[in-house]
């Protein structure tokens, strides 16, 4: 066997195996528990409180709240204890990185999706009502939607900011999707066993993350993008990680070592779509290097990366002949 085909193995039957010790007897216990909303923070005390809140006063009922600390040394254990009675809090005694602490919550998770949020991010008040909706209604594997951006307070959100209306397309798969959106984890939604059975997060992939996971999730079933409402505040300040450059430039290098490595499923049939995809991520991180003055870097990881580029040029010129997929609109039916 392959050593790119024995890594992609290992890294299933490590992740299938945990879920027999640890998730399967869960789903066995998860009838009423729709969306499991995995919190993970470090050193996040003067934001945390916002986001566990914002998931607390879902009107959804069917939700459970995993809060993982991953090793805080700021206090952020002493505000989320308070929290207890109303979330399973996870408080690992050393840092081990979001990967890893995103897939700790995930092992300890019961309901049907996952929604991973960062600490320093929200939800909407409509944002599982959006999410149930579209289940109930399509039962998709995946759905991707968007934020809303904001710096300094939370936004105050009034009843006249609700959404009326769901606006969003459906796709047999991820790799389908043929409009622009972010690729945000905090606005995404996953099937639970689908995302058992592809192993997870990729360690030390947190650069690259949901590009490497959406890579993975491609054969997983189908997708709905929602176009409107936004279903995440995506809170910016001085340590946002996307602030950091280097970091990005890393991970979009190991997406490609990946993918030469043949550790995404499709190999070459998908790889024209799958390239597609994944130069979404590289564009922005060629953007902001560019726009950081490291000029250099951008262009070794455009050379590198040039068929991913050239595949998603020529994909949108497809999608330019042919249209784009008709956008549908459903009454948001708790508004």
């Amino acid at each position: 066997m392959p050593a790119a085909e024995k890594e992609l193995s290992g890294a299933r039957a490590k992740m299938t195996g945990e879920a027999s010790r640890r998730q399967r007897p869960a789903e066995q216990d998860s009838s009423g528990v729709r969306f499991s909303i995995v919190i993970t923070s470090y050193n996040q005390r003067g934001f945390i409180k916002d986001g566990v809140e914002s998931v607390l006063s879902q009107r959804q009922s069917s939700k459970e709240v995993i809060v993982v600390d991953d090793g805080s040394q700021d206090g952020s254990l002493e505000v989320l204890k308070r929290y207890e009675n109303s979330i399973r809090l996870l408080a690992l005694p050393a840092n081990c990185g979001p990967m890893e602490a995103r897939n700790r919550g995930a092992a300890a998770a019961r309901g049907e999706y996952l929604i991973f949020l960062d600490g320093d991010d929200l939800f909407p008040p409509w944002a599982l009502d959006v999410y149930e909706q579209l289940i109930t209604e399509r039962r998709p594997t995946t759905i991707v939607s968007g934020p809303r951006w904001f710096e300094g307070a939370v936004p105050e959100l009034r009843q006249d900011d609700a959404p009326k209306s769901v606006e969003f397309v459906e796709y047999e798969s991820l790799l389908a999707m043929d409009r622009q959106h972010a690729w945000l984890p905090g606005a995404f939604v996953v099937s639970r066993r689908a995302f058992r059975d592809v192993g997870g997060w990729s360690p030390e992939m947190f650069e690259a993350d949901l590009a490497d996971l959406a890579s993975k999730l491609q054969f997983s079933g189908k997708s709905i993008l929602v176009c409107s409402p936004y279903t995440m505040l995506y809170r910016m300040h001085g340590a946002n990680a996307s602030s950091f450059v280097p970091p990005f430039l890393r991970g979009a290098h190991q997406m490609i070592n990946r993918e030469h490595a043949g550790l995404y499923p499709g190999r070459r049939r998908k790889r024209f779509e799958r390239y597609a995809l994944q130069a979404g991520c590289f564009s922005v991180v060629i953007r902001n290097a560019l726009h950081a003055g490291l000029h250099r870097a951008a262009l070794q990881l455009a050379v590198r990366g040039w068929s991913m580029i050239l595949a998603a040029i020529v994909r949108k010129s497809i999608i330019a002949l042919r249209g784009r997929r008709r956008v549908e609109v459903r009454q948001l039916e708790t508004y």
